[in-house]
């Protein structure tokens, strides 16, 4: 009999982020749409508060976040998932980044930001009046609070020497001072300023700059600029860098958001499905970086002081949420390579940032959620901070598919926090992506989780689920995220108002499946590459060659490498308390790295530890420093020493490294016979027990469109098996054991498939095929159902109803999208395709199986003799349907289920009407074999 891998329980399936119109919910309403997730096999959701509705309306007071309606509705969810074995998580606030009814913008945890008034004057010039103040309004102000009183805060006045014109971008060249900017004493408080500017080169300039700090007055994400309020009184972001911007949270919810019973149902919720409370990326809108400790926290941390330093660090105005930042001022290096002192100050700046993100922030929000009996979930990035070490700072570190879709190397930094904590989740945002609304299937979502899932990933958190309604909602449903134009739509609307909904449980089932063999045992990475913590989440290894020699890799930063607990065992590198063991560390092309984490590396490759220097060894620090060239000799000694060592290799190039991996005699995890495949994996160790034998667990991603078949060899002893997330089937392969310690197979994984494989000791044999033989389908009938409004005018119903119009049944001679049949150029709903198969008597074979083609913009079903089938969506992996079949004539039902794409061209023609129509249907038939043994 076939082995079977179950359904895991509720707390290893995925969730939604559940959009709330503020308190425009009704309980019984909240606790019917969890019932339906629990009967499609989800596993909980993430209560969202997203007020904006169709058009994106300011919601009346009475029904805004922290209202009566709101507490009432959140309590009854938590009642509800608690008797349902659904795990129900928080976001932090009324709405990101995280902020505070009427927090204003002066208060002491309010966001602030550096910024500064200038004014240039001429060599010898003399100036007497008031301090320069600020051109630009704080840059949190939108149309929601533009009456908003943020102070002026003064921190130093000062002059820098302008050596060069504005460049295209707008940034002005200054003189590179090691002592910063020329001091100027400040005025007494109303005594105006006055100075006269000292000779200068010609053609220079001197730019008389006061610095100040102030409330960025930001009321709702930095994507948004418009009249919307959230919260009343009109909320105000905290400040991030600071522990009073987490003891203003902690108020609000004793204040506001908690009562006992809720801190009761918090309290009472088994540990595995404990709620998280969720912190989203930082869409921070601040000129730059500051918070009233900053200047005492820089000063201890790297011995001088940055208010000379300040004129460099201002930023210009953002033109776009989207367009980089760019600074005021910047300063030609001393020579080409090198440094120039405002680089150097920039980078111990954005160091302190980080460190009080972390710090502050980060530990006092886990310290808060632990307080609630919650666990703290968070998306650490946003600002330049060390993303791994806050991977490693949380419970739960997430990710997404908007900021890491096209760079998956971002999930590999996040990883090796999670790894070196020695925890077990990490979580993807799934489908936040720009464009998606009302054209995205359940085989998208199925193709972007297994790219998250290869590199590391095992939670999935998908964007999203809306409430039924809001106040000005109109069919098919509440869809906060609708385009709001220049703002696109942005991800997609699931739940029962989708024809696809139907088939939720199918996705729900292979996830789970996916989710939980991804948290067994322990995580196995074969190398570390270095990364920058500054850089936060860019990580990124060009080079394809070390993947298609089988290894895997994650990203460490120094927050990670400085660690008490990092060593060197046995040559390779790990920590105190965890698992996490790295076969060699990767340098790749730094030119400085700081003395104290240089000094660590020395001590790893003294203890035998293998490490690949791409490109020159770093001969500087990259930090500000009095005594620079005492400092650099230091380095560059402690790196000559370093290459010495018998373990360390350096090469010229990215392609050199995995040559020198060869040399230091390091084998992979996985060996490929064909090294050009583009797979990627993640990989599992389970220890054994006393039931079960030790386990490798390998998830397999082709990132190509394009079939790939290769033979394997997988660390591991025993046989290899693989198992079908679809319906849970785990079947021996034709096993080799080509040297001690490794097992060898052959895969075949088709274009954004995933193969998941499994190694141990196991006494079953693969079934041998003697025959097989195809069995035609064709004569096609189908019944299309067409999803419309059940009322186009009616506003804010409870639930939006939809009338399902069924269409005459068609005769197919051939198949063909719906578009090209008659009423069906605009048609969304589902299509029901009838045809029959014969079968000679079961005894003649010895097994039956199918193979659904994915299907075009939409997904399906099928059903054999009334039996529903678990199917490959994407179309790859057969499905047994022995069980299913009889002798003579058999019937197969194909139900597809579209989008909305089509019916909202017409439904809503303002916002889609120039959208291309989707050619949904089944274009290709069941592919049915039986065999026979």
């Amino acid at each position: 009999m076939t082995n079977l891998y179950p359904l895991p329980a509720e707390a290893q399936r995925p969730r939604f982020r559940w959009w709330w119109p503020a308190g425009f919910i009704t309980p019984s309403l909240v606790e019917h749409q969890l019932q339906d997730l629990a009967k499609r096999g989800f596993g909980g959701a993430e209560i969202a508060n997203l007020a904006l509705g169709s058009g994106r309306p300011t919601m009346e007071s009475e029904l805004m976040h922290g209202c009566e309606r709101w507490n009432a509705g959140v309590l009854a969810a938590f009642k509800e998932a608690n008797r349902l074995g659904l795990q129900l998580d928080l976001t932090i606030g009324p709405l990101w980044p995280c902020m505070i009814p009427g927090l204003l913008p002066d208060s002491p945890d309010s966001a602030k930001e550096l910024t500064g008034g200038i004014i240039l004057l001429q060599p010898g010039q003399h100036y007497r009046g008031t301090l320069p103040i600020p051109a630009d309004p704080p840059a949190g102000l939108s149309p929601s609070n533009f009456d908003a009183v943020s102070t002026l805060n003064l921190l130093g006045v000062s002059a820098v020497l302008v050596t060069g014109d504005p460049d295209d971008n707008g940034v002005v060249e200054v003189e590179d001072l090691a002592d910063g900017s020329l001091a100027i004493p400040t005025p007494l408080p109303g005594a105006e300023l006055e100075w006269t500017a000292p000779a200068a080169p010609e053609g220079s300039k001197w730019a008389l700059v006061a610095c100040y700090y102030r409330g960025t007055a930001q009321t709702k994400s930095s994507f948004e600029y418009n009249d919307s309020k959230y919260t009343s009184p009109v909320s105000g972001v905290v400040d991030h860098l600071s522990k009073e911007g987490v003891t203003a949270i902690k108020h609000y919810y004793e204040s506001t958001l908690l009562s006992a019973e809720l801190l009761e149902l918090f309290k009472s919720a088994p540990q595995s499905i404990r709620s998280n409370l969720f912190e989203d990326s930082l869409e921070l809108a601040q000129a730059q970086y500051f918070t009233p400790s900053l200047l005492s926290r820089f000063q201890s941390r790297h011995g001088y002081s940055l208010v000379p330093h300040l004129p460099t660090l201002l930023n210009q105005k953002k033109k776009s949420f989207f367009h980089p930042r760019q600074p005021v001022f910047a300063s030609r290096a001393p020579s080409p390579g090198k440094l120039s002192t405002a680089e150097r100050v920039k980078h111990d700046f954005l160091s302190t940032v980080s460190d009080l993100y972390i710090h502050n922030r980060l530990e006092s929000l886990v310290e808060l959620s632990h307080g609630m009996s919650m666990s703290f979930r968070n998306q650490p990035y946003g600002l330049p901070i060390d993303a791994a070490l806050a991977a490693y700072t949380v419970d739960v570190p997430e990710g997404e598919t908007l900021c890491f879709h096209s760079n998956l190397d971002a999930f590999r930094l996040l990883v090796a926090g999670r790894d070196v904590r020695g925890t077990k989740v990490l979580s993807t945002e799934l489908l936040a992506n720009i464009g998606g609304d009302w054209k995205t299937t359940w085989a998208d979502v199925v193709r972007e989780a297994n790219a998250h899932f290869a590199v590391g990933v095992n939670q999935i958190m998908l964007h999203g689920l809306p409430y039924t309604s809001s106040p000005t909602s109109t069919w098919p449903g509440y869809f906060p995220l609708l385009p709001n134009p220049p703002i696109p739509g942005f991800a997609e609307a699931w739940g029962e108002l989708q024809p696809q909904w139907e088939f939720a449980s199918s996705t729900s089932a292979y996830l789970s499946r996916c989710m939980s063999i991804l948290q067994r045992g322990q995580s196995v990475v074969d190398l570390a590459i270095y990364h920058p913590p500054l850089l936060n989440i860019e990580a990124k290894w060009d080079d394809s060659d070390l993947s298609n020699l089988g290894f895997s890799y994650s990203f460490v930063t120094d927050g990670l490498l400085e660690l008490p607990g990092a060593k060197v065992v046995d040559g390779q590198l790990t920590w105190v308390g965890s698992s996490t063991a790295y076969k060699a560390l990767i340098i790749n092309n730094q030119s400085s790295l700081s003395f104290s984490l240089t000094k660590i590396l020395h001590l790893f490759a003294k203890s035998g530890l293998p490490i690949v220097i791409v490109g020159s060894t770093p001969n500087t620090i990259p930090g500000f420093s009095q005594t620079l060239s005492e400092d650099e000799k230091l380095v560059q000694e402690c790196w000559a020493e370093i290459i010495k060592c018998p373990t360390v290799r350096v090469v010229g190039s990215e392609q050199r490294a995995s040559q020198a991996m060869g040399e230091l005699e390091l084998r992979p995890s996985v060996k490929y016979s064909n090294p050009s495949t583009g797979l990627i994996y993640t990989h599992r160790r389970e220890p054994a027990t006393e039931s079960n034998h030790l386990s490798h667990w390998y998830f397999f991603f082709n990132r190509s469109s394009e079939s790939v078949s290769t033979s394997i060899m997988l660390d591991g002893v025993g046989s290899c098996s693989s198992v079908n997330a679809w319906d849970g089937r785990i079947l021996p392969l034709p096993t080799s054991v080509p040297s001690e310690g490794v097992t060898s197979c052959q895969i075949t994984v088709g274009g954004s498939e995933a193969v998941i494989l499994v190694v141990r000791k196991s006494e079953e044999l693969p079934r041998p095929v003697v025959s097989e033989s195809l069995v035609p389908l064709s004569d096609w009938t189908l019944s299309l159902e067409s999803w419309t409004a059940f009322d186009p005018s009616a506003i804010a119903c409870p639930i939006h109803k939809t009338k399902k119009t069924p269409l005459p049944p068609m005769k197919l001679n051939r198949l063909r999208p719906w578009l090209e049949l008659p009423e069906g150029r605009d048609v969304s709903g589902v299509g029901s395709y009838v045809s029959s198969f014969v079968l000679p008597d079961v005894s003649t074979f010895s097994s039956a199986s199918l193979v659904l083609p994915c299907v075009s913009n939409g997904t399906a079903g099928v059903s054999i003799n009334g039996n529903k089938v678990a199917v490959d969506i994407l179309g790859y992996t057969s499905s047994d349907i022995t069980a299913f079949v009889k002798g003579g004539e058999n019937k197969v039902v194909v139900t597809v289920t579209s989008t909305l794409n089509n019916v909202m061209r017409v439904t809503m023609p303002a916002l889609y009407e120039k959208r291309e129509r989707s050619p949904y249907g089944m274009l290709e038939p069941p592919i049915i074999q039986v065999r026979s043994a």
